[in-house]
């Protein structure tokens, strides 16, 4: 156990962060806003964080953010500084605009998320800049905490072109969430099943 309890650690060092990206080409519309189960897709993700961390932000693109299209929504948008670089630069968005808060990062379009899985990886925060899930051998880095140190190696990964965000773990002290530990909450990892096709979406509702 780290110190200090999982609602501290959660209310005072760390920002919910929901990543709602642009239009999907495979969705044909920006799917955080399509409609699962009687609310938008966007909303699963907020519900969780918003239980979870007193402040929640969304980040998203540019055009999504000039037509206001979650103004309908309780929480501060964040428009990405950098287009169509994908899910690292509204990250660097994020730590660059909380200035000095960590922040926990999931995907729009990913409605399964659990609080109990978040709250367990957040308590090892104290002594790693990225916690990250490694389930089946694979990283998930849109299920993940970001330390303020991560910014730094962020943006030059950015500057090199280098936007694969698996790639931070080779440059900042990281713990790899144990699948083991994951399935104690999740037993079938749902949390990160992510919607990219219509296909996904009629998985989704066979899964709820």
């Amino acid at each position: 156990m780290r110190p200090g309890s999982t609602q501290e650690i959660c209310d005072k060092r760390i920002c919910g962060v929901v990543l709602a990206g642009g239009k999907s080409r495979r969705m044909g519309e920006n799917k955080s806003l399509i409609s699962f189960r009687g609310k938008p897709l966007i909303e699963y993700a907020t519900d969780v964080l918003s239980q979870i961390f007193s402040e929640v932000v969304i980040v998203c693109d540019a055009q999504s953010h000039a037509e206001n299209r979650f103004a309908h929504l309780p929480f501060p948008i964040l428009c990405d500084q950098r287009e169509a670089l994908g899910p690292i630069a509204g990250i660097e968005t994020a730590l660059k605009t909380l200035h000095g808060k960590g922040i926990f990062v999931v995907a729009a379009d990913m409605p399964f998320i659990k609080d109990t899985v978040i709250k367990e990886m957040c308590l090892h925060i104290t002594d790693y800049n990225l916690v990250i899930p490694k389930l089946g051998g694979r990283l998930h880095p849109l299920h993940a905490f970001y330390s303020p140190q991560c910014l730094k190696p962020i943006t030059t990964a950015i500057h090199s072109n280098q936007l694969a965000l698996h790639l931070l773990s080779r440059t900042v002290r990281s713990y790899f969430f144990p699948e083991k530990c994951f399935r104690k909450f999740d037993p079938t990892l749902k949390s990160v099943f992510n919607i990219n096709t219509p296909e996904d979406l009629a998985k989704a509702s066979a899964l709820f």
